[in-house]
């Protein structure tokens, strides 16, 4: 009895497994909902983002680079003094039509919708 007890403890604390997404799919247009604020991702690596709520168009966005492993969503972005500024968000949720990310920093869920 004990043995069987023992054989199945490892396996219930296991956490979940990453989900392995593919990248092809986050390449596009997106838009945060219940905003203007829009996220590309160009199938090169790189983005754009802006929010038009704050006057900002998809030509004077903030550039990033981005990269997926598993259904980590890692962007770089350069500040203001050239400084590499990391942002990394787990994907909870990934379609043709819809992407919902959580802050690895925050906490903070968002959901984007591919127009």
């Amino acid at each position: 009895m004990f043995l069987s007890a023992a054989m199945i403890l490892p396996v219930s604390c296991r956490k979940d497994e990453p989900k392995n997404y593919d990248a092809n799919m986050i390449v596009g247009l997106w838009q945060k909902s219940g905003s203007n604020e829009y996220w590309r991702y160009d199938s090169n690596g790189r983005g754009n983002f802006w929010d038009e709520d704050d006057d900002v168009h998809e030509g004077e966005g903030t550039h990033f680079i981005w990269s997926l492993s598993d259904d980590r969503l890692s962007l770089t972005f350069t500040g203001q003094m050239g400084q590499e500024v990391p942002r990394d968000y787990k994907i909870l949720e990934l379609t043709s039509s819809l992407m919902r990310l959580e802050d690895e920093y925050y906490g903070n869920e968002t959901t984007y919708y591919k127009k």
